[in-house]
């Protein structure tokens, strides 16, 4: 467990600190998501109950796309220097290999929703309260399940001819359950309980993703 660990560590690091010298998530996927987000809530029209409402709904699709960004970018980082061919004959647990990509791309998002919350808060004038709790909560849980499913899938399009295309069209229908659940959760006004059901079900589905991306990724690695 220490050494999938460390490697999941080197990994992840890896990819940041490409990330870092490149700046492609702050230089083209953050302009790119802001300017998704400003046009969905310009389309709405004005009206501050209106925008209260669809804010979490115009959020995720922002975090959607953004990760589809973010992934494919990962994976073309590999492709481009043949790395993809290293981590086959790598040694080492190729589920933490998994991890430290998924991690990777985790904590990118995270940073890159922090700033997109702060935006949607000014744009679409929401302000902090009680429920506050329920959003970050569904907001870090939803991160995962789509990290983990599209770091997975994300190599799977890799592999393939046209994945520019196929990539979103297999991790749209996937994360589907994602994007419902942490929308619920985040509605203002909604039911405690029902918000901690909704939340259960999104750690339901980072378990089961977790487990698939552990159990495939070296099948998938090799084909």
């Amino acid at each position: 467990m220490t050494a999938v660990l460390r490697v999941a560590i080197a990994v992840g690091a890896k990819d940041l600190r490409i990330e870092m010298r490149g700046r492609n998530l702050f230089g083209t996927v953050l302009p790119f998501s802001m300017t998704l987000l400003i046009a969905f809530g310009l389309a709405f029209g004005p009206g501050v109950t209106r925008l209260a409402a669809i804010a979490p709904g115009l959020l995720w699709v922002a975090i959607v796309f953004s990760a589809v960004l973010v992934i494919r970018r990962a994976y073309e980082i590999e492709g481009e220097n043949d790395a993809l061919e290293t981590f086959v004959l790598a040694p080492v647990e190729k589920a933490a290999l998994f991890l430290g990509k998924a991690g990777s791309t985790a904590l990118q998002l995270i940073a890159l929703e922090a700033l997109l919350s702060v935006a949607a808060a000014v744009l679409l004038g929401l302000t902090p309260d009680a429920h506050m709790l329920f959003f970050v909560a569904a907001l870090q849980l939803g991160t995962a399940g789509l990290v983990l499913m599209g770091t997975l899938f994300g190599l799977a399009a890799h592999s393939q001819r046209a994945r520019e295309a196929l990539f979103p069209l297999i991790l749209f229908p996937l994360v589907t359950p994602v994007i419902v659940a942490a929308i619920e959760a985040s509605q203002p006004g909604v039911a405690p309980s029902e918000a901690t059901s909704w939340l259960l079900l999104l750690v339901a589905y980072d378990v089961v993703a977790a487990v698939l991306g552990c159990a495939l990724f070296g099948f998938l690695l090799e084909d």
